[in-house]
């Protein structure tokens, strides 16, 4: 599960909004993808030109991301990160094992793995 922090501008609050209200069409994955994949600032133009060609109805998309739902949906959010001490992102709750900060997808797997199997030998 992804939960959106937004914590870096207001830019990265808008984004977060679009992906939650990506969801209402189906299309949060699809959204989030290409907002990840973006080189430069993610401004409102921008977010919604990657909408547009992720398929998304961009006007409804747009009255969404206003909505008490996605404001509700952020606010679990913040409460969620408040309640775990969470001050940046990436951060990954695999089971009970926190880990903040960005990894590796080898390295994230690893530490998948070691939850997983922890009599599983190390690499050394």
């Amino acid at each position: 599960m992804i939960l959106d922090f937004p914590i870096l501008s207001p830019s990265s609050e808008d984004a977060s909004r679009a992906a939650l209200a990506a969801n209402k069409q189906g299309k949060f994955r699809p959204l989030h993808d290409a907002m990840m994949a973006h080189k430069g600032a993610l401004s409102k133009e921008a977010i919604f030109d990657l909408a547009k060609t992720s398929g998304l109805d961009v006007e409804t998309l747009k009255a969404d991301m206003t909505g008490p739902e996605v404001s509700e949906q952020l606010a679990k959010s913040r409460d969620f990160a408040k309640r775990l001490s969470l001050n940046g992102t990436p951060s990954f709750l695999i089971g009970d094992a926190f880990i903040p900060g960005a990894l590796s997808k080898e390295a994230l797997m690893e530490k998948i793995e070691a939850l997983r199997n922890p009599s599983a030998p190390k690499n050394p």
